[in-house]
């Protein structure tokens, strides 16, 4: 007898993310600006204040758009989800951004993914507007 193969979770195609990230004026914006040196400054707090930050909302909005469509709507992988915060430091023009940086970017950025996960499967209401 065979064992039963478990069928492969779908995973979310975060091509081109960089790119569209950049589009948004409020990440673009947040990024240029030279004394904001990161996306997510130490010991941010991951609740829906600070999801609700404009910079924030776009970089979330635009992976929540393409996992939508997917069944159980999955999270990127870390890996690939550093491969286009590097991009999109390179394109702002910050090509010092260390390594942790973009390894602790990433971690926040699931961080908030499944803070919406959560309050989206516990239903309950945001209590700010644009979540």
């Amino acid at each position: 007898m065979g064992t039963a193969r478990v069928p492969k979770k779908p995973k979310v195609d975060i091509k081109g993310l960089a790119n569209e990230w950049d589009n948004y004026p409020a990440v673009r914006e947040y990024l240029r600006d030279p004394e904001l040196l990161v996306l997510f400054p130490e010991k941010t707090s991951v609740n829906v204040r600070t999801a609700s930050l404009p910079h924030v909302n776009a970089i979330l909005e635009a992976i929540l758009l393409r996992s939508a469509t997917l069944d159980g709507h999955p999270q990127p992988a870390v890996a690939p989800l550093r491969k286009q915060l590097e991009l999109v430091y390179k394109k702002v023009g910050r090509t010092t951004v260390d390594e942790a940086v973009v390894i602790s970017d990433s971690w926040y950025i699931r961080k908030f993914l499944g803070l919406v996960k959560l309050k989206t499967r516990k239903e309950l209401p945001s209590t700010a507007p644009c979540l």
